[in-house]
């Protein structure tokens, strides 16, 4: 994050969210995956905001950025919101401050987000194991 949410320009960043997917952009992600009418997905507008920007900064000064983290490589993410406590899943509110709360991420929908970036190229987006596999590091 360091020195991206102080540029002019920027727009403030949302928190995690669940909205329907109606209307958010899925056909300009994913050309012919959209979700079906009335189904939620779950939207992080601050991850979207971050990989642009990232996006941004890396066209203008070239380089590279690679993004791990839990969610399906293709389709859309749904209640996935869970909490964690000593590598167990616990209820979402236990022990509030004691848990670590996380949610899959989009991950079609982040690599459209940079695509969108003039100048910047996007890997097809892989599984660990796959990526891993491409540099040479088998399981």
């Amino acid at each position: 994050w360091v020195g991206l949410r102080d540029k002019p320009g920027h727009a403030p960043l949302q928190p995690h969210q669940t909205r329907p997917a109606a209307n958010q952009g899925w056909e300009a992600e994913s050309p012919g995956t959209a979700p079906a009418e009335g189904v939620e997905v779950e939207v992080c507008p601050l991850a979207h905001s971050f990989v642009a920007e990232v996006a941004r900064e890396l066209s203008a000064a070239r380089g590279a950025a690679l993004f791990i983290d839990y969610g399906p490589p293709r389709g859309h993410v749904a209640d996935s919101t869970r909490a964690i406590v000593n590598h167990r899943f616990v209820p979402l509110l236990h022990g509030p401050g004691d848990a670590d709360l996380t949610a899959n991420v989009h991950f079609e929908g982040l690599a459209a987000e940079a695509a969108r970036v003039p100048g910047v190229r996007v890997a097809p987006v892989a599984s660990q194991r796959n990526f891993l596999a491409s540099m040479g590091i088998e399981a």
